[in-house]
């Protein structure tokens, strides 16, 4: 990880996602999503191809990935952590620490009343999100396209969205990097 420490932590510089298939301690951890905030740049990792090396290389300042995600001090944003946590967890012994969960800051901040349960990203977007109506169309759309790539009830397999290799398109890696997605994002699959 290099050059972390010249970004800055207000707003937070790292938006995280993790992709695979049964994303927990039972599944597996197929693609990792870092967009960092500051340069506009969204990188994915094959993390089936890198496994422990994604989090364990050290950059130029002795830095690994690892510290950047257990560090109190560099928050990382997440939405939904749950499972991205437990997956990290047990397969890579990573505590994350500094986690802003969009999910739940949604919820906090819900008017009271419309408490009872935390809202999925499609429900956030379509309330909160401070994006056009044509954008939020558009991201609608293809989140429809990613669900009927991996989503079994709609003939999708996460198997072949996050284990094929290489990706069967382009199109399926601009899918997975819709969730922080801003419209002058360059996509890179980083498998070295």
């Amino acid at each position: 990880m290099n050059s972390h420490e010249t970004l800055p932590t207000d707003p937070p510089s790292f938006f995280i996602d993790l992709e695979g298939e049964n994303l927990s301690r039972h599944g597996t951890i197929s693609i990792l999503q870092l967009h960092v905030l500051p340069r506009g740049q969204t990188r994915l990792f094959d993390i089936m191809v890198l496994g422990g090396r994604a989090f364990a290389t050290a950059g130029t300042s002795g830095c690994t990935f690892k510290d950047v995600l257990e560090s109190k001090d560099i928050p990382n944003v997440f939405f939904d952590v749950r499972n991205d946590s437990d997956a990290l967890c047990s397969h890579f012994q990573i505590k994350l620490s500094g986690v802003q969960d969009l999910q739940l800051m949604q919820l906090a901040t819900r008017q009271v009343g419309r408490k009872r349960y935390v809202c999925g990203l499609a429900k956030c977007i379509a309330d909160d999100a401070p994006m056009s109506d044509v954008d939020k169309a558009t991201w609608k759309t293809k989140k429809v396209k990613g669900l009927k790539l991996f989503a079994p009830e709609m003939g999708g397999s996460d198997k072949v969205l996050f284990n094929e290799r290489p990706p069967a398109s382009e199109g399926n890696s601009r899918v997975l990097c819709s969730r922080y997605e801003v419209p002058s994002t360059t996509f890179v699959l980083l498998r070295h």
